[in-house]
């Protein structure tokens, strides 16, 4: 795992092994109220984007990326993406997406005004 990337999400530990890989796949991507992508660029995973905590009409946007690919506009493709697909009717009633990012993600900041 990469500190850099840890720093700048909510819930991802450092360090990042295998037995937190196996957590995220096993109990995360698995959970009813969300809908987990892998982020795939060049054959490879390199992040991931997705839903969570939906309820109704309402999901909470989440991405992270693997810092080899930070300024590339993969996450901000990667997210318009996965709001256009779920308007579009991956969610019954969807009306409103939120997200956040810390202060000091200039890079979130950036992805999201561009949503």
């Amino acid at each position: 795992g990469d500190l850099r990337v840890a720093r700048m999400c909510r819930v991802v530990p450092h360090p990042y092994g295998i037995a937190e890989a196996e957590f995220f796949v096993d109990q995360v991507c698995s959970r009813a109220d969300g809908r987990i992508y892998a982020i795939v660029l060049g054959g490879h995973v390199v992040g991931c984007v997705g839903l969570e905590s939906i309820s109704g009409e309402s999901a909470t946007l989440g991405y992270w990326l693997g810092a080899e690919t930070w300024g590339l506009g993969v996450a901000t493709e990667a997210a318009g993406a996965l709001i256009d697909h779920a308007f579009g009717g991956l969610l019954d009633g969807l009306e409103r997406i939120e997200s956040g990012y810390w202060s000091e993600n200039v890079g979130s900041a950036k992805v999201q005004s561009k949503l």
